[in-house]
């Protein structure tokens, strides 16, 4: 679970950096899109910063889907723990289940001992003198 936890948050981490690298250009759009006149230079410097926040989008969305694999990965062996889990819980109930039948066929045969020994006493005309035992 632990690990679940600490890719969930390194994937959120990506997600917000994400987010933050989109306003950025967003922002920088938008600050373009108020300048009525350009000059050669600043027309260049603006689109290569572009190129490259395109780039370090297009990288951070590669980070992104690498942790969200990851994340599945975590899952998966998460699920599977899960499940080993139950399936040692349901043998543990079926043996403690399978040693309490044991038990009550034990104490059912040492019953059924005792009531034939009083059986064959009673039967026998209680030759050994004890009247009061039933």
């Amino acid at each position: 679970m632990l690990v679940l936890a600490t890719v969930l948050l390194e994937e959120q981490t990506a997600i917000s950096t994400l987010d933050a690298l989109a306003d950025e250009r967003e922002a920088a759009l938008a600050q373009l899109s108020t300048l009525t006149r350009f000059d050669p230079e600043q027309r260049q410097a603006a689109e290569a910063y572009l190129q490259r926040m395109a780039q370090r989008i297009e990288a951070q969305r590669g980070v992104l889907e690498e942790v969200r694999g990851r994340v599945d990965v975590a899952r998966a062996a998460l699920i599977d723990r899960e499940q080993e889990k139950q399936s040692l819980e349901r043998i543990r109930e079926n043996d403690e289940a399978q040693a309490l039948d044991a038990a009550n066929r034990r104490e059912a045969s040492t019953v059924d001992d005792l009531n034939m020994t009083r059986h064959v006493r009673r039967a026998q005309g209680g030759s050994s003198g004890s009247r009061g035992v039933a």
